[in-house]
């Protein structure tokens, strides 16, 4: 199993505010589990959610 990563590792990892994490999570607006009273991540999760936010380009 791949290493879970904690909210300051996913900030880190997307480039926002640890904040911005915890008001995504108590909105649910990206993946996360909760393990112990702990919310942590799935590197991988966070890669999907952020390509299926991704804007197409116009050609």
């Amino acid at each position: 199993m791949n290493k879970l990563l904690n909210v300051a590792e996913a900030a880190d990892l997307l480039n926002l505010a640890p904040q911005t994490i915890r008001n995504k999570v108590h909105q649910r607006k990206i993946p996360f589990i909760k393990l112990g009273g702990k919310v942590l991540f799935k590197p991988e999760e966070l890669s999907a959610w952020v390509e299926e936010h991704a804007v197409k380009a116009i050609e």
